[in-house]
């Protein structure tokens, strides 16, 4: 036996910047425009429509990507110019014990990448998530 398919909610008939004055109980309303069609949406959720942008988010995701290969390339870079440091040896510490890097973060342009590696795989993270919930469930 087949599956019962849900059914979707039929917009109601005639639904119209007017009917919606009446619904909300205001003869003024909401003003034209996009104030009018977000209330209407918001009362009918059935009959919004929004774009998803999934070009402008991939877009955004290579950016984001591209922008991470290079803090990564600098901070691979960095750590081996301050491993092999010869002149302030406290340098050679920083890969073994991240507590130097903490101590000496001030003139530190390790700690400085760290930081904005870590700010932007926050917001690839959150923006990656974001692009795959959009795919899903818009």
């Amino acid at each position: 036996m087949a599956a019962a398919i849900p059914l979707q909610p039929v917009p109601p008939r005639g639904a119209t910047v007017e009917s919606l004055r009446e619904e909300i109980g205001s003869p003024i309303g909401p003003p034209k425009g996009y104030p009018e069609v977000a209330t209407l949406m918001g009362n009918h959720p059935e009959l919004a429509m929004v774009r998803r942008f999934r070009g402008l988010n991939a877009r955004n995701l290579l950016y984001l990507q591209a922008e991470l290969v290079q803090i990564e390339n600098d901070l691979l870079k960095c750590e081996k110019e301050d491993a092999n440091d010869k002149v302030d040896i406290r340098k050679q510490n920083f890969s073994k014990n991240f507590a130097w890097v903490l101590r000496n973060k001030k003139e530190n342009k390790q700690y400085t990448l760290i930081q904005s590696m870590r700010e932007k795989l926050k917001e690839y993270s959150e923006d990656s998530l974001l692009y795959a919930a959009l795919k899903l469930i818009l």
